[in-house]
């Protein structure tokens, strides 16, 4: 479950945007998502890759798409503890939550994250 945090939700959409983005093309991942129900997204994001390459392929991960997948972009961390309350109520006892920076300061933007998910902010 990638998660991004940022007080504007835009920008963390951004970078799980660029995330999803190469997941799509990814062969590997392709075929995942494509079992998962996701041909027609992950055909239409395949096809503006070959046509125009990575950031005509990133627009075609929309909002929509992205709320369909296990992807977290949020304005606290608090939400995104109560969107990962579902997985543990329903007996996940590990999940894994790979952390996607949302701005340039990566090393900052990661402890800020560390510090706002100890103090639920």
């Amino acid at each position: 479950m990638r998660v991004s945090l940022n007080p504007d939700r835009a920008k963390a959409r951004a970078k799980l945007r660029q995330v999803l983005t190469f997941y799509n093309i990814a062969d590997h991942y392709r075929d995942m998502l494509k079992a998962s129900g996701f041909e027609p997204e992950v055909n239409a994001v395949q096809e503006a890759f070959r046509a125009g390459g990575f950031k005509a392929a990133q627009e075609l991960i929309t909002d929509a798409y992205m709320d369909r997948l296990p992807v977290v972009p949020a304005t606290s961390a608090g939400e995104i503890k109560e969107r990962l309350q579902p997985f543990l109520e329903a007996g996940v006892d590990r999940l894994i939550i790979p952390y996607v920076p949302s701005t340039e300061d990566v090393l900052g933007d990661a402890k800020r994250f560390i510090e706002a998910w100890k103090n639920n902010k």
